[in-house]
């Protein structure tokens, strides 16, 4: 299992920002891809 924290993370879609997150908890087995800034 992989628990993960995100603080003020951007979700993009096509290489643009959509929405602006204070916070994001991604929990479980299900995590596919992360990409460093």
């Amino acid at each position: 299992h992989m628990n993960i924290v995100l603080r003020n993370a951007d979700e993009l879609k096509d290489g643009e920002t959509v929405t602006k997150h204070n916070l994001v908890i991604l929990r479980g087995d299900n995590i596919v891809y992360i990409s460093p800034p």
